[in-house]
């Protein structure tokens, strides 16, 4: 098994390239570690409270549209790198997962979120970092049993997702990653 592991990141990571955590990582690597996390923490705690407003405001079919017209903004906003949502069962098509951050989902997508850790990952000029995201009971509301949601709601996802993976999900359970690639000098 620790064979396959190391292949499997020998040949998604860059040449030369280990993971580490935030705590082991090199302190070359440290500030832009942290203007990821900071990222991080700011990108989920507005996406957070918009999905909440819109749950409150119109339910699980306008958080939904919550999430396919303003997620993608916010996650493009004003960090200065790029910044993004992936999963290894996607609803977006546009949320592909970089190259250099596949091993993690192939190796943890099966955990509970709470067992993968946060990987920093040296790149050539920039620095990736990447982080799970648990599934949440708010995210359930969208991404748990289908049976459980409205038909209103799986229609809505049915239109505006055709290749939708990402139901099923229970509490706890890995529903996706967040991660960016922060230059190693600021802008």
């Amino acid at each position: 098994m620790r064979i396959l592991l190391s292949l499997l990141l020998a040949v998604a990571l860059p040449v030369g390239a280990q993971p580490y955590t935030p705590e082991t990582a090199p302190e070359s690597l440290k500030a832009p570690v942290k203007r990821a996390l900071d990222a991080f923490q700011d990108l989920k705690s507005r996406l957070l409270g918009r999905l909440g407003q819109a749950l409150q405001e119109g339910g699980p079919v306008l958080a939904i549209e919550v999430c396919r017209e303003e997620a993608p903004r916010l996650t493009t906003g004003a960090v200065g790198f790029p910044l993004g949502r992936t999963s290894h069962r996607l609803r977006n098509p546009d949320n592909v997962t970089p190259k250099w951050a596949q091993s993690y989902l192939d190796r943890f997508a099966s955990q509970p979120a709470e067992k993968a850790p946060t990987w920093v990952v040296p790149l050539e000029g920039r620095v990736g970092v990447i982080a799970p995201l648990a599934t949440q009971a708010l995210c359930l509301q969208c991404h748990g049993d289908p049976r459980a949601m409205s038909a209103e709601l799986r229609s809505s996802l049915e239109r505006l997702y055709p290749t939708d993976r990402a139901t099923g999900f229970e509490l706890g359970q890995l529903r996706g990653v967040i991660w960016a690639e922060v230059p190693f000098a600021s802008p």
